[in-house]
This record gives structure tokens, C-alpha cells and sequence, in this order.
């Protein structure tokens, strides 16, 4: 497993062409748990601005926060997290050349008890 999750960034890496940037989706979702969050971070709408910026010219190799990298828990296999804020964590895939917005939330919709409730909203 650990393996084909390795491929699967490599390949990532192996693909990218550094003159052109990345498109950005978000799923349904997303503007739903952004909306939410907005009411707790007033400057959210920045922070994500600025991690757009950031990441669309090469995500792979721009850094944006404080563990900005893949889960390793199995079941978000694909799926990368960057803290916006102190507890704003950002979910987010990377597929075909794209940035795919996926969620916008705390550590509690993460780990523990609403862990399963995140994985159904996601789809994973």
C-alpha cells in the first residue's frame, strides 16, 4: 500500500510541466464547509487566496503551511491537508493537473469519532 502511494506521487511529480499552472475545482461540498468556517476566520478568504497563489504554479514542490502534505491514514489515502489557521485545516487532491478543493475543517472533523462522517461527506 505504502508503495502504490509513492508511485502515485511520483508519477505526480513526473507529470508536472513547471511553465504551466495548475487549474483549481472545488467539490460541492467545499463551499458549504468554507462558508462555515468563514464565520470563525473573518480572513479566510485571504488565507486561501494566498494558498492558491502559492500552490497552482506547482503544488508538489510549493510548501504552503504548517503540514502541508498527504494523510497516511488509510482511509483519506489521496487526499492532502494544509493548515490555514490554527485549527482551519484545507483538504485538498491532486488530479489530472488539477487542485481539487475539498474541505474546509478543524481537527475534530479529522480525527476521532467524526472521522467517519468526514470520509462519507468526501466520498473517498
Amino acid at each position: 500500500m505504502a508503495l502504490q502511494s509513492l508511485r502515485y506521487y511520483i508519477d505526480l511529480i513526473e507529470d508536472m510541466q513547471a511553465a504551466a499552472p495548475w487549474g483549481i475545482t472545488k467539490t460541492a461540498f467545499f463551499d458549504e464547509s468554507f462558508a462555515a468556517m468563514l464565520t470563525k476566520v473573518p480572513d479566510l478568504r485571504d488565507r486561501l487566496k494566498k494558498f492558491i497563489e502559492v500552490k497552482s504554479p506547482n503544488p508538489m514542490m510549493n510548501r504552503f503551511g504548517k503540514h502541508d502534505s498527504p494523510f497516511t491514514n488509510d482511509q483519506l489515502r489521496g487526499i492532502l491537508h494544509c493548515h490555514l489557521a490554527p485549527d482551519v485545516i484545507l483538504l485538498y487532491r491532486l488530479t489530472n493537473r488539477t487542485i481539487q478543493l475539498m474541505m474546509v475543517c478543524q481537527h475534530a472533523d479529522i480525527e476521532g469519532k467524526r472521522l467517519k462522517q468526514t470520509i462519507r461527506r468526501l466520498a473517498v
